[in-house]
Parts: C-alpha cells; sequence; structure tokens
C-alpha cells in the first residue's frame, strides 16, 4: 500500500503536491540559504517574449549574495546552449530574459540554473 493509498489522497492531487514538494526543494539549500522566485516555469507563445523572474534570496548575510546562471540540460547540471534564448541578471539579481520567436510548430524547452552557493534553483522556459 502506497503511502497515497494511506492517506486516501486523489492521484491528480498527489501529484500536485508532490511537484510543489520537488520545487521547493530544487530552490532551497540543504540548509540555510536559500532562494525563491516568482516563477519556476515560464510558458512563452511562439512570437517570443521578454521577461523578469524576480529572485528573493533568504538567510544570505548582508551583500553575501554572489549569485550567476546558466544553462543546462534536463538532468540540471549538464552546461546546455539554447539559442533562441537569452537571460542574464540584473544588478538587483533577478533574471532577466529574452525568448526570440518561435518559426517551428515545434514546441521547445530551455532549462536554466541560478547558483547562489549554497542554494540552486532549476527554472524551465517552455515556448510552444
Amino acid at each position: 500500500m502506497t503511502i497515497r493509498d494511506k492517506l486516501r489522497i486523489p492521484p491528480v492531487l498527489f501529484a500536485l503536491s508532490m511537484s510543489v514538494l520537488m520545487v521547493v526543494a530544487a530552490c532551497a539549500g540543504k540548509s540555510g540559504p536559500s532562494i525563491g522566485v516568482s516563477a519556476d516555469s515560464v510558458c512563452v507563445a511562439a512570437a517570443g517574449e521578454d521577461g523578469v523572474i524576480e529572485v528573493s534570496y533568504f538567510d544570505f548575510e548582508p551583500n553575501e549574495v554572489l549569485a550567476d546562471i546558466q544553462f543546462v540540460s534536463v538532468d540540471g547540471e549538464t552546461p546546455a546552449v539554447y539559442p533562441w534564448v537569452t537571460a542574464e541578471l540584473d544588478g538587483a539579481n533577478d533574471i532577466l530574459y529574452v525568448v526570440a520567436p518561435n518559426t517551428t510548430s515545434e514546441p521547445r524547452t530551455a532549462y536554466l540554473k541560478l547558483n547562489a552557493a549554497p542554494a540552486t534553483c532549476l527554472i524551465t522556459i517552455i515556448q510552444h
């Protein structure tokens, strides 16, 4: 008998709650400093988009945040290149992104990793 069965949670609700737990874990350090983002997933129309993902840094010492971002593969570790999207950190360490128009009929996905040691956060960018 699974935990879901023992708690009598409907499958859809259980899956949703587990994905929320994974998002929280993905954006937190093991202990101490952590990162909060305004969106851990961004869906962009085929026309393209410029946007901002607001980032909050918790339990860091003043002036201690040394954040950087890099594009990675779905595993969240291996560096990757997505020529249709760019991202950078602004002066407040928020993420500015630009997604080019999708001229194909195929959806595409990019993964962006925000590092602020010891905390990290994986952000998914999906374009239809």
